[in-house]
């Protein structure tokens, strides 16, 4: 399920999560693939950072950089 904080764009590309509540953390499951322990991701945000407006997730992402290196 979407949430109505969501934005989804193409494979490929980026999630945008809003975050209103500390709840909204927990949609980052929906969000993230479970290799990156998701939840984990999730519960260090909520109780370790304030003041977030928004989570940005780029999906299959590849650091230039590090590619450039290796």
């Amino acid at each position: 399920m979407v949430s109505k904080n969501s934005q989804f764009v193409a494979t490929g590309g980026y999630s945008w999560l809003k975050i209103e509540s500390p709840d909204d953390y927990d949609r980052l499951v929906e969000i993230l693939d479970a290799s990156f322990a998701p939840n984990v991701i999730a519960n260090q945000l909520k109780n370790n950072i304030s003041k977030v407006g928004a989570v940005l997730v780029e999906h299959d992402y590849i650091d230039k950089d590090y590619s450039s290196t290796y």
